[in-house]
């Protein structure tokens, strides 16, 4: 497995824009998803006293958007981790760097 290669600037603005869209749409389009198909399917299946009231929908609709919200979160951490540093120099310790500056 080869070490990632830093990004570009252009390279790191398309990412930004990325997630800033996923941040967005993600949670807007899980919440619709939610409120119009996905709980009065899922209530109509079971006996779904809880979802009967319009507000319990909402509710619950508001919980999967805040799950989606995390989950972009989340991905954009896992993807920033992986990124090498800024210096180039993946892998090497802060004492590494200041030892080889000091040779």
């Amino acid at each position: 497995m080869s070490s990632p290669q830093p990004l570009t600037p252009s390279q790191t603005m398309r990412k930004l824009l990325r997630y800033t869209f996923a941040m967005v749409f993600a949670p807007w389009v899980t919440y619709k998803a939610c409120y119009g198909y996905v709980i009065p399917v899922v209530a109509s299946h079971m006996s779904g006293v809880v979802f009967q009231d319009e507000s319990n929908v909402a509710v619950a609709s508001g919980v999967a958007a805040v799950v989606a919200v995390n989950v972009v979160l989340a991905a954009y951490v896992i993807s920033a981790l992986r990124e090498e540093n800024t210096l180039g120099d993946s892998g090497k310790s802060e004492t590494d760097l200041t030892s080889d500056e000091t040779k």
